[in-house]
């Protein structure tokens, strides 16, 4: 048997919470060990991808319209980050999103409710 390693914290879940609030300990100069089942688990950051896109989000809801955007204004200085911490791109660009719309009916839905995000977050959403 191995020595075992101490560490000052186990975050159990390495997804987007899990490996943020590992990172910033570890910023912090803490001993952090990540357990996590793996990519075959269903994790909510498949579904948000991290609060980075922006289409449509916050309907109702303006706080998180304008925290959506604010962590997607964010992103870039964090990817920098990444990168010079660990030599790797989160691969990440900002390019906009594509929705579909089947029929004039769809479609003038659509403007309806991207019409009301941008004006409920006074700017563009």
């Amino acid at each position: 048997m191995t020595t075992a390693e101490h560490y000052d914290i186990a975050v159990v879940g390495g997804g987007m919470v899990g490996s943020a609030i590992a990172y910033g300990l570890a910023k912090r100069g803490a001993r952090v060990v990540v357990l996590d089942q793996g990519d075959n688990a269903l994790r909510s950051a498949r579904v948000n991808f991290g609060l980075v896109w922006l289409q449509s989000k916050g309907d109702g809801m303006p706080a998180y319209a304008r925290w959506t955007r604010r962590s997607a204004d964010l992103w870039g200085a964090f990817a920098a980050e990444l990168i010079e911490t660990t030599g790797i791109s989160p691969e990440h660009e900002q390019r906009g999103g594509l929705a579909y719309c089947l029929g004039e009916n769809g479609f003038e839905a659509r403007r309806v409710t991207i019409l009301r995000l941008h004006n409920q977050s006074g700017r563009e959403v």
